[in-house]
């Protein structure tokens, strides 16, 4: 039959069976049939459409006109090739009541009508009318009918009527949407909905207002300030009103706000998994065949009539999951959260008071309501959630049945609070719906011609295929394996497992084995129901097929965490490595496409009740030995060429590895331990595990006894030594001084009493690093210079580059660049020589910090170091030179080669999934757009960048998104929250220590409150910054032209004499930093490209024409140490 889709919504478009239909050859046809496809609930007069196309005076004409446009719409329609679409009389025409006709405006009118008709508090909260919404908008692709103007003004009317309509509508619908997905904390949707509306109708103050929350909850503070501007702008424009006071104490409170609390104000989330308050557990796999339970039980739950529902059934029928499923659904919809209460290991109560004071205790702890000592703890929980809004998933119920009645004194006690019950039993309320859920869908009769069509019997047939490709279901197969899935009741494992089996034996034969009655099941578990009894008796059947080595082999599976390997299973388990193909084939053991074995979690748990949680000591140990032999061979790679090979695999075995090493440690492996240690310390640096590490190490090093006498030879005493060496870095990492400190003086002690050279060496390497940490150089230099001698005796080639390396950082921090250089460079050859390309990545980074005030020396050892990164494959050292490349084009003001590294280093983190990552270069990117001229972007990147460095607690960084959100608000002449950016920044600089970065942040503030007409008050905060120049010019400032220039600023514009000194001060900087720039491009970009640069220059140049004009404020002469600078004002560069 055929079908004709026609979308009247924007460009009118129709489609035979999918196949464009384009022949109407005029307006009018197309306006005819839309007309009749929108009316075809009855027959329209000629005479009448006539009037609706080309008027109402047309008489016979119009006829005519009309005959010919119905011939028109046939022969576009193909009427005369089947059915006809059109049926016409001399009288009458209308479309064929029978026609197959599909059209987006009636569809878009059902979803509507099926929304309108649901109960429901609001639609705000209700999942089920939230998809059809979502469903009818997208069929909204423009006005109606928006492209057919044809010459009638009848017909204009109409098609205006419902362009009106359908405008309404969708508005109403983007609407709601954008609120529900606010709500949920969905932002992207939420802002997409609430832009779509501005698209619509771009002078909605309510849509503006649903904006500015969206981008204030996500973090994008600015930008919400920035959409007030533009809503007040658009307001003014279009209808001449100022914003309501909604909007404007709206955007008063934003502003108002600092960023930390920003989302608490507007956002229903902060970093939770799921949006809305909920302490929902995330279930490791997904909801399988339980479509339609979940549509149904989403549309009671947000009906209010529906107050207290259960989901009944069996044990391990899926209950929980289900309950979990249909609250992450609704999170966010109820205003004060959806909260699980775990009743499962609360003991079971046949007395209602004792089963009520259970109950009231767990839902007062998963809701947070306080119980006190004085009061009833029940009457205190209802008092608690009177007034809440919420929803409780009560689950696993059926042992606390007896105290049921609290549930309906809490459905009276609290109104707006829903219930949803997992049972296995109907708590049997009047106010109760009941849910109940049964297994997949299986045939009513074993000769059901459509069998194979039920869900069941599908799974069956697939898995059995997978274990024996031949087989087929045939008339005589059919029957028995219904009965299987019917035995098990549509479980899906009990299936899979049964499944296995027809390699074995026939279906026929499957049957017969499971009606059998086992002993085992009647005498020790017959307080199992039935269904349990099934289960049992599928696993216990599974188990009694298996052979002695088969079993024995699924034991030692058990002992593996998130899976294992072939090459673990040949080293762990020698004597089954053979029968896991045999246990993979009957679906008690899961290989994926990576060929990685998995045990199903019911099945585990049913072996470890079998070998009564005990694994045999061989197995044991070889699991630890295979796993602590796999981190140490994956050390040359982790410092090597393929750290990101070697990373992915141990994130894999991550879990198999602690295991291996607690089981190590309890069994005194203190060989094995060292032999990994230093592997470990890459593994947890690496990752960013730094406590796990200390913490493991710690183990390792309380085996071993410093003290042993000498004559028990230096085997302890070696491997001693690794372990506390890596433990000294890794205390260094965490930034532990003082057990540094006792690590070093213990490795110390080992190497005096054994005579050893190699743990005095790395002792005094310890104690060298942490005086270089706290710029004690003297000291540092003294332990380093020993430690070097150690080394070059004991032939310690690994620690003589460290050493090497941390001298060089030593003489780097006192200034002395050429004997860094030396020192690293030696460095450099030794780690090369090693292969330690992590180290040789590290020593380049070194070297390009030593030259940092020459970007062409910066640059030569940064890309060295990128492109060792990438050959290694090493995806964290590639961020790091593309960090300093970064920073490198910013600092010569080549922005647009800043921000295409920045954007790649983006992609790189977001690969990596490093929050960690992606902060330190959303900000540079924020700067780099900012100098490219495209502020809000740079605003939307800083905004990012606040947001996360809040959520992770990097106040440090936080600081520097502030200071340069302050910068480019500035530029935007959006003077108030620059001033609070600024600020903000100063307050977090000072409270961790940074007062140099602090008077930076200050002196941005100062500029503003001169761009504000504030003049003294920017004069107060800026005296403090002079009077620090001297000493800040010695210190890390980010931004230091930056500094003298807005001092300059702020001086000047106060007839201050010291403005004449700041700016020639300014001026030699830029001066000073040019000439130390050998490759002439880059200093060019250096002097022409940089804004403040230019400005320094400029005020310079145009200070000194103006010394000898009176009445012009120029109240200075370079100052002694800045005349041979002033002769630099003009250099030997290209032209711009």
């Amino acid at each position: 039959m055929r079908r004709l889709h026609l979308r009247l919504f924007g460009p009118f478009d129709a489609a035979l069976n999918e196949d464009a239909v384009t022949e109407f050859e005029s307006l009018s046809a197309r306006a005819l049939l839309a007309y009749l496809a929108v009316e075809r609930t009855h027959s329209h007069a000629r005479a009448t459409l006539a009037a609706l196309l080309w008027g109402p005076d047309t008489g016979p004409t119009g006829l005519t006109n009309l005959r010919s446009c119905l011939r028109r719409v046939r022969g576009a329609l193909g009427d005369g090739d089947g059915t006809p679409f059109l049926q016409a009389t001399q009288e009458t025409i209308q479309l064929a009541p029978q026609a197959d006709l599909w059209t987006d405006v009636q569809r878009f009118e059902t979803l509507l009508a099926e929304v309108m008709a649901h109960p429901h508090r609001r639609a705000q909260q209700c999942p089920w009318c939230i998809a059809r919404l979502s469903e009818a908008v997208a069929l909204y692709r423009g006005p109606f009918l928006a492209d057919l103007q044809i010459n009638s003004i009848v017909f204009e009317e109409w098609q205006h009527l419902h362009q009106e309509r359908y405008h309404r509508l969708v508005m109403q619908a983007l609407y709601v949407l954008a609120d529900y997905h606010y709500q949920c904390g969905r932002y992207a949707q939420a802002e997409q909905y609430a832009r779509r509306q501005l698209a619509l109708e771009a002078w909605n103050e309510e849509a503006h207002q649903q904006l500015i929350r969206v981008l204030a909850a996500s973090g994008q503070r600015s930008a919400a300030l920035a959409q007030y501007s533009r809503c007040r702008a658009i307001l003014a424009a279009e209808l001449d009103v100022p914003p309501m006071p909604a909007t404007t104490a709206l955007y008063e409170e934003i502003r108002n706000s600092d960023i930390k609390t920003l989302a608490g104000l507007y956002g229903p989330t902060t970093g939770r998994p799921l949006p809305g308050p909920n302490n929902l557990p995330r279930p490791a796999t997904g909801l399988v065949d339980r479509v339609d339970e979940l549509d149904w039980l989403l549309q009671r739950l947000v009906n209010p009539a529906h107050r207290l529902t259960s989901l009944v059934g069996e044990g391990g029928i899926g209950k929980t999951r289900l309950a979990l499923a249909a609250a992450e659904a609704l999170a966010g919809c109820f205003a004060d959260g959806v909260w699980f209460v775990p009743l499962a290991d609360l003991a079971p109560a046949k007395d209602p008071g004792q089963a009520q004071r259970e109950i009231t205790a767990a839902v007062a702890a998963a809701v947070g309501a306080p119980l006190g000592e004085r009061q009833e703890p029940q009457a205190q929980l209802l008092a608690f959630l009177r007034g809440k809004e919420l929803l409780l998933v009560l689950d696993n119920f059926e042992h606390l049945l007896p105290g049921s009645g609290i549930i309906n004194g809490l459905l009276r006690a609290a109104p707006n609070v829903e219930v949803l019950v997992t049972s296995r039993q109907p708590l049997n309320f009047q106010a109760e719906h009941v849910v109940r859920l049964t297994g997949l869908a299986v045939p009513p009769t074993a000769d059901d011609p459509a069998a194979e069509t039920y869900p069941a019997v599908a799974l069956f047939i697939a898995r059995a295929r997978q274990v024996h490709p031949q087989f087929t279901v045939t008339p005589d197969t059919l029957p028995p394996v219904v009965q299987i899935c019917r035995f098990v009741h549509g479980l899906p494992l009990g299936i899979e497992l049964a499944a296995a089996w027809v390699r074995e034996m026939a279906p026929a034969e499957i049957v017969t084995k499971l009606a059998q009655p086992m002993e085992w099941l009647h005498s020790n578990q017959g307080d199992l129901t039935p269904r349990h009894r099934t289960m049992q008796t599928v696993f216990e059947q599974s188990w009694g097929l298996l052979s002695p080595a088969e079993q024995q082999a699924l034991v030692g599976a058990a002992i593996f965490r998130g899976g294992f390997d072939r090459s673990a299973a040949r080293a762990v388990l020698p004597a089954g490595s053979a029968q896991l193909a045999r246990l993979v084939d009957k679906s008690l053991l899961h290989i994926d496409r990576a060929g990685r074995y998995d045990l199903h979690e019911l099945l585990r748990q049913f072996v470890l009740r079998r070998s009564q949680g005990h694994f045999p000591d061989t197995v044991c140990g070889s699991h630890s030995a295979y796993y602590l032999d796999l981190l140490r061979r994956y050390e040359s790679d982790l410092c090597g060429y393929a750290v990101d090979r070697a990373l992915k695999v141990i994130r894999t075995e991550i879990d198999n590895i602690r295991r291996a090493w607690g089981w190590a440690v309890e069994h005194g492996r203190r060989a094995q331990l060292s032999a990994c240690a230093s592997a470990l310390r890459q593994v947890c640096g690496l990752l960013g595990l730094w406590q796990e590490g200390v913490r493991l190490l710690e183990q390792a090093a309380a085996l071993f006894a410093t003290d042993a006498p000498a004559g028990q030879g230096n085997q302890d005493a070696q491997g001693l030594t690794t372990v506390l060496l890596e433990l000294a870095e890794m205390y260094n990492l965490c930034n532990d001084a003082a057990q540094l400190a006792e690590v070093a003086w213990r490795l110390i002690k080992l190497g005096r009493n054994r005579g050893l050279h190699r743990p005095r060496a790395a002792g005094h390497l310890a104690l060298g690093k942490l005086y270089v940490g706290q710029a004690r150089l003297a000291n540092a230099n003294r332990h380093l210079g020993l430690a070097l001698r150690l080394a070059q005796q004991g032939d310690e080639l690994s620690l003589e580059a460290a050493i090497l390396y941390t001298l060089g950082s030593s003489a780097n921090f006192a200034g002395e660049k050429a004997r860094a250089h030396c020192l690293l460079e030696q460095a450099l050859a030794r780690y090369r020589q090693l292969g330690q390309r992590l180290e040789e990545a590290n020593t380049l980074s070194a070297l390009s910090h030593i030259y940092h005030n020459d970007p062409a020396r910066v640059y030569q050892f940064t890309m060295q170091r990128l492109e060792l990164a990438q050959r290694a494959g090493s995806a964290v050292d590639e961020l790091r030179a593309l960090h300093r490349l970064a920073i490198l084009w910013l600092n010569i003001g080549e922005y647009s080669r800043a921000r295409d590294c920045c954007l790649q280093a983006l992609r790189l983190a977001e690969r990596l999934n490093s929050a960690h990552n992606a902060v330190l270069f959303l900000d540079f990117l924020g700067l780099a757009y900012h100098y490219l001229g495209d502020d809000i972007t740079a605003l939307r990147y800083l905004d990012q960048t606040a947001n996360l460095c809040q959520v992770a607690g990097d106040q440090r960084s936080l600081a520097y998104a502030l200071h340069w959100s302050g910068q480019v608000l500035l530029a935007r002449g959006e003077l108030t929250n620059a001033a609070d950016c600024y600020a903000q920044a100063a307050d977090i600089r000072l409270l961790h220590h940074q007062p140099h970065l602090a008077c930076q942040s200050q002196a941005g503030l100062a500029r503003v409150r001169l761009a504000q007409g504030r003049p003294e008050q920017a004069l107060a905060l800026i005296d403090p910054v002079v009077a620090q120049l001297d000493q800040l010019r010695r210190q890390d400032v980010e931004d230091p032209c930056m500094l003298w220039l807005n001092c300059y600023l702020v001086l000047r514009a106060n007839n201050d004499s010291r403005a004449g000194a700041v700016l020639d001060e300014a001026h030699a900087i830029v001066q000073e930093r040019a000439t130390r720039i050998s490759d002439l491009e880059m200093r060019r970009s250096f002097l022409h490209n940089i804004p403040v640069h230019c400005q320094i220059v400029e005020a310079w140049q145009a200070g000194l024409a103006s010394q000898a004009r009176p009445g012009q404020f120029c109240s200075r002469q370079p100052a002694p140490s800045m005349k041979r600078m002033s002769k630099l004002a003009v250099l030997p560069l290209p032209a711009p």
